[in-house]
């Protein structure tokens, strides 16, 4: 299991960091990253019907057990779409980065290394908050100023650890994240 869950999260910092690579060296835009949604959107639904020889493979390799084919990815894609379509570039991608660094490190220590009940959550532990906080905010100073990378790690973590619901569903955090350190940072240039 544990190597399982540490495949998962190299996977989704490998993934973070090519579209970072690809959005910055205009490679790629927010059309090419919705345009891999609905790829993956349909390869997704075409899974649950069928076995596509290299993507069942790859989904059997990253895929949580139960969840619906590609779920974290698509969402990791929306979460990615949003960030550069609310955004300015720099805010866009120090909210991808807290994505990619905050939301792995701080579920793949909370799960392996944590010990103490996080107070926002039943199931996170607070020494993955507080990694992923970390790692995000080391990330986010690539972009933008000390301030907002550290306070936009810090409600970014804040809202991965808390199950936030719209319409009786929980909320992913791969969208959640990016908009939470977007929102933050704006806040902070509006007030500061």
């Amino acid at each position: 299991m544990k190597i399982f869950e540490l495949k998962r999260q190299l996977f989704h910092i490998f993934l973070g960091f090519t579209f970072l690579i690809f959005l910055y060296y205009n490679i790629i835009n927010a059309w090419h990253v919705f345009i891999g949604l609905l790829i993956g959107v349909i390869v997704s639904f075409v899974s649950l019907k069928y076995k596509i020889p290299i993507i069942s493979k790859f989904l059997s390799v990253f895929e949580r057990e139960g969840a619906h084919p590609g779920k974290g990815m698509l969402c990791f894609f929306i979460g990615v779409l949003l960030a550069l379509q609310l955004f300015p570039r720099d805010v866009a991608f120090a909210a991808i980065i807290i994505l990619t660094l905050g939301d792995s490190i701080s579920h793949y220590i909370g799960r392996f290394h944590g010990k103490w009940k996080h107070p926002f959550s039943d199931i996170k532990l607070i020494e993955g908050s507080i990694a992923g906080f970390i790692a995000a905010s080391i990330g986010a100073l690539l972009f933008v100023s000390p301030l907002e990378a550290v306070v936009a790690s810090f409600f970014a973590m804040a809202a991965e650890a808390t199950e936030i619901e719209f319409h009786h569903k929980i909320v992913d955090d791969n969208i959640l994240i990016p908009l939470v350190a977007g929102v933050v940072i704006m806040l902070l240039r509006i007030w500061i």
